[in-house]
């Protein structure tokens, strides 16, 4: 007799493998991000400790970029966040820039303002045409 005789087989049936919920998915997507987050902090930390300020271009016109930077006066430290977004008015493009500041010693309002430019053909460089506090308007 052989060994694979004695031996009694054994078949298991395990029920079928359901798949993973779109649901657990998403959480397990958001708490990647968060991980990724948290282990590139110190990197950007230490770039705005070193340079004093981070700049992202969003696009081609003159300032349009996000900006986070240090704010180190006597009476006043944190950090300043600019965004901006991109509109047109009259033929001209504008460019709405909101300031925003984070605070642990003193106080700081919210400002935006808008700046507009005309580009009169691609050879030439942008020329500001407007420039007001406050939102832009069409």
């Amino acid at each position: 007799m052989s060994e694979q005789e004695t031996q009694p087989e054994v078949q298991s049936e395990l029920p079928p493998r359901k798949p993973p919920s779109l649901l657990r998915r998403a959480g397990c997507l958001i708490l990647f991000i968060c991980w990724f987050t948290f282990i590139l902090s110190p990197c950007i930390l230490l770039t705005l400790a070193r340079d004093g300020e981070i700049s992202i271009a969003q696009g081609e016109l003159p300032g349009q970029q996000i900006r986070i930077w240090l704010v180190m006066e006597i009476d006043q430290r944190g950090v300043g966040i600019s965004t901006t977004s991109q509109h047109e008015s009259n033929g001209a493009q504008c460019v709405q820039t909101d300031v925003r500041f984070v605070f642990w010693q003193g106080e700081g309002e919210a400002v935006s303002y808008c700046e507009c430019y005309s580009h009169p053909d691609t050879a030439s460089t942008w020329s500001q045409v407007s420039s007001s506090q406050g939102i832009c308007k069409p």
